[in-house]
């Protein structure tokens, strides 16, 4: 909770707009991107909300319908009329992204290093049409290779406008990177 909370008021106050959160394995990561998801979206703070994983593997982990019933579950959260994750493979699917009827879309650091240009585009776009940037989680954002392509994402997408949430495993820590623009 202590994830969730600090990462919500940051982007409430519009104080930062890089920020990283280090958890343990099993202290719910994925829990709290899907929590974040869910409240920064239904009180208007974000736009949208873009998941980054390293593999897809871990890309259809995230999105796996059983791990987010079992998530909505667990919170007691109604599922009914929410509108479920989807998968960005390229293509048509990055297109989707533009359009708000999904509760986050999730693509692999490859996919999102190659289209920076689109997200930056997303980006923009989002701030102009409702008037608050979207969110990018960039999960298990210690797995990367030797060149950190997840940082250039970062970069790219926070000089835009958006908020970036990197989300490491390791010891439970908070860093706030940098300030919002």
């Amino acid at each position: 909770m202590g994830a969730y909370n600090t990462v919500y008021d940051l982007i409430r106050t519009r104080k930062k707009n890089r920020i990283s959160v280090q958890l343990p394995t099993g202290y719910g990561k994925s829990d709290v991107i899907r929590l974040l998801a869910l409240a920064l979206r239904r009180d208007g703070l974000v736009s949208n909300v873009l998941v980054i994983e390293p593999n897809k593997q871990l890309r259809e982990q995230i999105l796996d319908q059983t791990q987010n019933q079992k998530f909505f579950d667990r919170y007691k959260i109604p599922s009914g009329n929410l509108p479920w994750p989807f998968s960005v493979n390229g293509g048509e699917e990055m297109n989707r992204l533009f359009h708000r009827n999904y509760l986050f879309a999730s693509m692999t650091t490859g996919l999102a290093n190659a289209n920076k240009h689109i997200l930056a585009k997303w980006v923009s776009a989002e701030k102009r049409k409702h008037g608050v940037p979207p969110v990018l989680f960039i999960d298990e954002a210690h797995t990367s290779s030797s060149v950190n392509s997840w940082g250039e994402i970062s970069r790219d997408v926070a000089d835009a406008g958006s908020f970036v949430v990197s989300m490491f495993r390791g010891n439970v820590r908070l860093i706030v990177q940098q300030k919002c623009p």
